[in-house]
């Protein structure tokens, strides 16, 4: 599979070269769409991932909760292998705004399942939904970017992996000592406001 996508990456068009300036490392200002995958990483590959198994422990009972959290990541990635030529069609039919604002309704759901006490069910939307989300983003970085392409998915990646690296660091506290309920509430809110002002609002 590697290798296939490897022939198709060689047979893309090039891009144009950019313009590089030698300057000492600096964060990129966070604009809409680099907010956003702040706070998908934050609350998606951050808080999430890291308190899975801790919400599967008391939800399923049939199998352990680790193993219960290892299927839910393999389905992860097996969403992303089989949605993504599917998502990238959906999104030159109907356009990818359209369909990443449907994307973000649904992973705010999956959030606001999972503080209603339906851990299984928000969780499978979450994965789910954001296994599709990484065919959307690249388009949605190419059309929104500042700059160049190679420098607008490295200001967005940037952003992204910010927000899954302070999330983990903070999900255990968070966990420990903020009800799940809470919890899960404040990060669908936050996922919601960042999904109108970033991915709705023009």
């Amino acid at each position: 599979m590697t290798l296939i996508a490897l022939g198709a990456a060689l047979l893309l068009p090039r891009l144009p070269p950019e313009p590089v300036a030698k300057q000492g490392f600096r964060l990129p200002f966070p604009r809409r769409l680099e907010v956003w995958g702040f706070a998908m990483g934050f609350a998606g590959d951050g808080v999430f991932l890291l308190t899975l198994a801790l919400l599967m422990k008391d939800s399923i009972t049939s199998v352990a909760p680790v193993l219960a959290t290892a299927m839910l990541l393999a389905l992860r990635w097996l969403v992303e292998i089989t949605t993504g030529p599917l998502g990238g069609w959906i999104g030159d039919r109907f356009g990818v705004r359209r369909i990443s604002i449907v994307n973000g309704m649904l992973l705010v759901a999956g959030f606001g399942l999972i503080a209603l006490d339906h851990e299984v069910a928000g969780a499978l939307l979450i994965v789910m939904t954001r296994g599709m989300f990484n065919a959307l983003i690249p388009v949605l970085v190419i059309e929104r970017g500042h700059g160049g392409v190679l420098s607008s998915q490295a200001s967005y990646s940037t952003w992204r992996d910010f927000g899954a690296a302070i999330g983990p660091l903070s999900a255990p506290w968070l966990f420990l000592n903020v009800p799940q309920t809470a919890l899960y509430a404040a990060l669908a809110a936050a996922l919601a406001l960042s999904a109108y002002v970033c991915l709705v609002r023009r």
